[in-house]
């Protein structure tokens, strides 16, 4: 072999090494914009499951709302007194306001003097039957006094 066969099967072995080159490239060019195209689509799919994930979160958050303002309305329910007969007897509604002192020893005495025995006032009223006894027990001795 002389020097221009040796050239040209080097160049030629040359060539062949870089189609070789380039096809690999070519292959892992096509892996990767398959792999990107796969990628997109799981993107696009997890946006769309954050957004209904999102959707859901104030869904549950408005209902779990509604949820609580229910439970305080029926806590406060439970801390009010039912009025039934004794309302008529009272003969006035009981106040939403909590009365002062005052105001709610004068009610105690009233109902007591009707025949009413502490524990109905105190449903009544909405008060401890403790506190309507106490007051019972204060105007027996200011009037044993």
């Amino acid at each position: 072999m002389n020097f221009e066969t040796q050239i040209i099967a080097i160049v030629g072995g040359a060539i062949l090494l870089v189609l070789f080159v380039a096809l690999l490239g070519r292959r892992q060019n096509r892996k990767h914009r398959e792999l990107i195209e796969y990628l997109g689509h799981r993107v696009e799919e997890l946006e769309d499951t954050l957004s209904a994930s999102q959707n859901r979160i104030e869904t549950e958050s408005k209902s779990f709302s509604e949820q609580a303002r229910k439970v305080a309305w029926l806590e406060a329910k439970i801390r009010k007194p039912e009025l039934g007969d004794e309302e008529a007897l009272v003969g006035q509604p009981v106040s939403t306001d909590r009365p002062n002192i005052t105001e709610r020893r004068h009610r105690v005495i009233r109902l007591a003097e009707r025949g009413h025995d502490s524990s109905t006032i105190a449903k009544t009223l909405g008060m401890m039957s403790g506190e309507v006894e106490l007051i019972l027990n204060l105007k027996r001795a200011a009037a044993a006094a």
